[in-house]
């Protein structure tokens, strides 16, 4: 054991209490031992520290609150030579998850290994099946591309270059395609190479944003990247759709007020992808106030993922049109909002 590589497994809380002790049980699970943890908490007034202390994890002072800094802080105070995020309501179901992930990185030129995708857990809100596919609507509409674990390797695989395939991985080679996937690094299980990133890319260390960005850095430097297959994160994201439509809200705040969070997520990749993407988000809301395109989709999700909640997405793209031409029209007029950590 003593010749394996250390992991650092950093996640940001934030009155994490109903799903935290699921998340840490699974990573106590974990087949691959050598592993360090770090809890970084703004704040938590529930149980979360007393669960977190019983599972020995270093927990870490998160003062600005958004979980873009937590990520960044953990990426700084890691030692391990690679590097898991989880969100504190993402679980490992395979207890090999890091042992796979690890023995993936063997293969040259991969320096970033994520899950097979995301998992909706029994007996949750339907609301999750939404967010666990799709993501949000205007996430789907730009990338089009499903985080669920049954399509999300598969459609992978039909629209990039397979550089090797076995029973248990895939590694994908991007850098010869111009419109990539949104794949946020800072989250959903995702290992990285931090050694690899603090000596090739020092910006990262500097801007709390870049540490989800890190994917298209890696892709202009020509790394590939690794998939593990039968490694689904369950992802416990929200209880119901009124706590859905606040994280939608939030998304839209960071993003329209190019905040860190902001950065960290669609308002920070602009400038890696074509002319064509970067227009393709002003017609959004035409193509939701359409309807019956948004709608054509609902049923298509709708059937193919036989669940009657995807019929909510048409009114879901419109939610997210009206939040946005309300946060533009503010920010127009000199609107600066108190903007506080997504989710919290």
């Amino acid at each position: 054991m003593n010749n394996l590589p250390l992991v650092s497994i950093v996640i940001p809380t934030f009155n994490s209490g109903d799903t935290i002790g699921l998340v840490l049980d699974s990573i106590k699970k974990q087949t691959y031992k050598k592993l360090e943890l770090f809890i970084v908490d703004a704040g938590s007034t529930d149980e979360t520290l007393t669960i977190a202390e019983k599972y020995k994890a270093f927990i870490l002072k998160n003062e600005k609150q958004h979980q873009v800094y937590a990520k960044h802080l953990g990426y700084l105070k890691a030692k391990g030579k690679y590097i898991m995020h989880l969100d504190s309501d993402e679980v490992l179901e395979n207890p090999d998850s890091v042992a796979m992930k690890v023995n993936l990185f063997r293969q040259k030129r991969v320096k970033a290994v994520v899950s097979s995708g995301h998992k909706t857990p029994s007996g949750v809100s339907g609301v999750n099946k939404i967010i666990n596919d799709i993501g949000d609507p205007f996430s789907y509409y730009m990338y089009g591309f499903s985080f669920n674990y049954i399509f999300f390797i598969n459609e992978l695989k039909g629209k990039f270059m397979v550089v090797s395939e076995d029973y248990d991985s895939v590694t994908i080679d991007f850098g010869k395609s111009k419109n990539i996937p949104g794949i946020e690094m800072s989250a959903s299980g995702i290992m990285l190479d931090r050694v690899y990133l603090k000596s090739e890319f020092s910006v990262v260390n500097k801007y709390p944003s870049l540490i989800s960005q890190v994917f298209y850095y890696m892709v202009e430097n020509g790394d590939l990247v690794g998939f593990t297959k039968n490694d689904p994160i369950l992802h416990y994201s929200a209880s119901n759709f009124g706590k859905y439509l606040k994280k939608l809200r939030s998304r839209v705040l960071n993003n329209v007020f190019q905040t860190e969070m902001g950065k960290s997520a669609f308002s920070g990749r602009g400038k890696y992808y074509s002319s064509f993407f970067v227009l393709k988000k002003y017609l959004f809301i035409l193509y939701s106030f359409s309807f019956i395109l948004p709608f054509c989709e609902g049923l298509r999700l709708s059937a193919t993922r036989r669940a009657w909640v995807f019929l909510s997405y048409p009114y879901l793209c419109q939610f997210i049109s009206y939040i946005t031409l309300y946060y533009m029209a503010r920010k127009a007029l000199g609107f600066k909002p108190k903007i506080k950590g997504y989710g919290y």
